[in-house]
């Protein structure tokens, strides 16, 4: 079990490598930081939610970008869990290096130990990919909660056990981005808490 240090800033936490914030802002309109996360489809899309808002902001560039990964991989698709990175397109004049795509979840309330599974896996993808493009910050949403239904509660519990457990080998700062104010407060309510406090752990 990682050692859980909450710094005295308020809602920043330290796991080992890790440094989380919890930020109540909009992810396009962030600065000098690697890369965002899309929530997004599958297919790489981009039709919906925070994906199209960060389409919107990136130019539609980003939708061939999108296209050429796939066909790049001999896919049709994503799987769920999988996380496609592209280059930023428009965004670059915030500094911002690299899209990822992040296919997380739809929620399932017959099949929730898989789906709480299949995001922890997500979340375990965005962080080994920064880990292989040497990134140092990432701003990651709410992934699931839009669309595909994923409870707020849930969502937060997963993502805190997640990097709670995280194995990095370099320093990496997680910006975990909500624009909106009940899942901030969310959020911050369930960091607030040790995973110890709650069930066995399933990642």
């Amino acid at each position: 079990m990682q050692q859980y240090n909450q710094n005295l800033k308020a809602n920043e936490y330290q796991f080992t490598k890790l440094k989380v914030s919890i930020e109540s802002d909009n992810l396009i309109n962030l600065k000098n930081i690697d890369a965002i996360v899309s929530s997004s489809d599958v297919y790489l899309t981009n039709d919906g939610g925070i994906s199209k808002a960060i389409l919107k902001a990136c130019g539609l560039e980003l939708n061939r970008l999108c296209q050429e990964y796939l066909i790049q991989k001999n896919v049709q698709r994503l799987e769920i869990g999988d996380c496609a990175v592209t280059n930023s397109c428009q965004l670059q004049k915030n500094n911002i290096k690299y899209i990822f795509h992040a296919a997380g979840p739809i929620y399932d309330i017959n099949n929730v130990k898989s789906c709480k599974k299949q995001l922890g896996m997500t979340i375990n993808n965005i962080l080994t990919r920064t880990q292989e493009l040497n990134l140092k910050s990432i701003g990651i949403p709410a992934i699931s909660t839009g669309y595909q239904e994923f409870p707020i509660q849930l969502c937060a519990e997963v993502f805190q056990e997640v990097l709670q457990k995280n194995n990095l080998q370099n320093d990496l700062h997680v910006r975990l981005i909500m624009i909106d104010s009940l899942i901030f407060k969310i959020f911050c309510d369930v960091f607030s808490k040790p995973v110890l406090c709650r069930q066995e752990s399933e990642f």
